[in-house]
């Protein structure tokens, strides 16, 4: 496919309301199609910032919405799970969408709006699936244990994982709350066919990995032959800067790097616990954590371990670049994580466990070194490799950049991205 084509995403959340990394990997990505020739609109609801700009060449159309929020906080998902939500995405997608070539779902939430406003535009419609938010309303938590999930769920094995995710992640909820949680997830159980239904009638389902597309067929979610179109790495390379001295992490001491959400899914429990093992062997060792923690994450009370809190995107940049090792311990089937893509872009060797589409981005004992999840101990070993022996660290971290470039290059993932687009 060589004529340009106009093209409109749409998305729950976008710049400057930026919760992780699919809004950074969408913003990527329409900057790589409009510098191959493209036009693309962003289609998203206005919580703050202007109306319309223009960011790189890619048109951002804010329409709008009844709620403001801070740069990192989510709406409760009822906002978007419900026929209203549905009808006015719908609305405004049909709005913009006239005389595109093709609407682009992003997000989870965005899928039934965009889907009903580009069949109303005469459009061709794509969806893109990041996470595991389709599967079911608990997002398949029984990924933690399996590698696939069950085909065709029952209602008694949704209301077994519902309550191992209340056990998880709302751990101190009284009667009423989780009362409350049941309603929720009947609703959300009801959204989360309505999608279904529209992914199944979608032209094209890209997936980030092979991972998620496999786990997606064998759910019997995505009936079609789904097409992987990798997240598009950063281009820039960022400089340090102040870091260590913002943090209080020693010029000499060992970095150790975690970028995401702080959650039983992300294995940041496991993650506690590996720090524990590396600083009986290296106690002058830093484990930094950047990004919001669920209620369940103990705090500790470790100096040597610091957590930032929610960062903007640029200012999450350079630590990486601060950092010895990026680590991602993840228990649950991690899509593509951008934390990695990021910390391969600048040169850091990872640590991550064998999980989901890691093992598509991670070449063990080249990029980084995996290990199999909830295994701490394992994790803390793998770490202290790296921290012992530079010289393998610097290869590896090298190694990761030369592989960035040359297997996830943006010229590629927008030539994956344009064959999934020539239906």
């Amino acid at each position: 496919m060589t004529s340009k084509l106009r093209l409109v995403f749409v998305n729950e959340y976008f710049s400057p309301v930026v919760l992780g990394g699919a809004e950074v990997s969408t913003l990527e990505q329409a900057r790589a199609l409009v510098a191959a020739g493209h036009e693309v609109t962003v289609l998203t609801p206005r919580y703050r910032g202007a109306r319309e700009e223009t960011i790189d060449g890619v048109r951002v159309v804010r329409f709008p919405f009844p709620v403001k929020l801070k740069m990192t906080l989510a709406l409760k998902p009822l906002w978007f799970q419900n026929p209203l939500a549905y009808v006015y995405l719908g609305y405004r997608t049909w709005l913009y969408a006239r005389g595109a070539d093709i609407v682009h779902a992003h997000n989870s939430f965005s899928v039934v709006g965009a889907f009903l406003g580009a069949r109303l535009a005469g459009c061709r419609f794509i969806v893109t699936i990041r996470d595991y938010m389709h599967l079911c309303s608990g997002g398949a938590i029984c990924l933690h244990d399996e590698d696939l999930p069950p085909h065709r769920c029952s209602m008694a094995q949704y209301r077994a994982c519902f309550r191992i995710f209340q056990t998880k992640y709302t751990p101190h909820a009284g009667a009423w709350m989780r009362l409350k949680a049941s309603v929720r997830h009947i609703v959300e159980t009801l959204d989360v066919k309505v999608r279904q239904w529209a992914l199944a009638h979608a032209d094209r389902v890209v997936t980030v990995s092979d991972a998620v597309g496999a786990i997606h067929r064998a759910a019997g979610v995505v009936t079609q032959q789904s097409k992987t179109v990798y997240n598009v790495p950063p281009t820039e390379i960022v400089q340090a800067g102040n870091v260590r001295e913002r943090w209080g992490v020693p010029n000499e001491a060992p970095l150790v790097l975690y970028v995401g959400k702080q959650s039983f899914g992300k294995g940041t429990d496991m993650l506690l616990e590996a720090a524990l093992f590396v600083h009986a062997s290296e106690p002058a060792t830093r484990f930094l954590l950047a990004g919001r923690s669920d209620a369940f994450v103990a705090p500790t009370d470790d100096e040597r371990v610091v957590s930032t809190g929610v960062l903007p995107h640029e200012e999450v940049l350079p630590l990486y670049a601060a950092a010895d090792i990026v680590v991602l311990p993840a228990v649950w089937k991690e899509p593509f994580p951008r934390s990695l893509l990021e910390a391969m872009a600048a040169g850091k060797p990872v640590v991550a466990t064998r999980s989901g589409g890691i093992p598509e981005l991670v070449v063990h004992g080249e990029t980084g070194l995996m290990v199999p999840a909830k295994d701490s101990e394992a994790f803390a070993a793998a770490v202290l490799c790296l921290i012992r022996d530079r010289d393998l660290a610097g290869r590896m971290g090298q190694e990761g950049r030369r592989r960035l470039q040359q297997v996830f290059a943006r010229r590629r993932s927008v030539e994956s991205l344009l064959t999934a687009y020539d239906l």
